[in-house]
């Protein structure tokens, strides 16, 4: 079960973009998008693991970052339309 969380949409909705408006509009069907949405893989930067789910916005690949923090669960953090979000991945099994 992923969550999202005050802090989640925030940072989702201040994240930069080419397709600003239609990210935005993304957030109102996030379940939908998420459960559409292929898993990539799995980081594990700083002190939680991220987890990148691609999907297409507009025509155009992004990624959706969904965070687990130890004690409290995964939740939507991000979104990004850059790829270098996928340096350092470890792809599934």
């Amino acid at each position: 079960m992923i969550s999202v969380t005050g802090g989640g949409i925030e940072e989702y909705l201040n994240q930069p973009h080419k397709h600003y408006p239609e990210k935005n509009e993304m957030l109102l069907n996030i379940r939908s998008v998420l459960e559409r949405s292929e898993f990539v893989g799995v980081s594990c930067l700083k002190k939680h693991r991220s987890y990148l789910f691609e999907t297409e916005l507009c025509g155009e690949k992004t990624w959706l970052i969904v965070n687990e923090v130890k004690g409290r669960g995964a939740s939507l953090y991000s979104i990004s339309d850059s790829n270098k979000v996928l340096d350092g991945i470890k792809k599934p099994i």
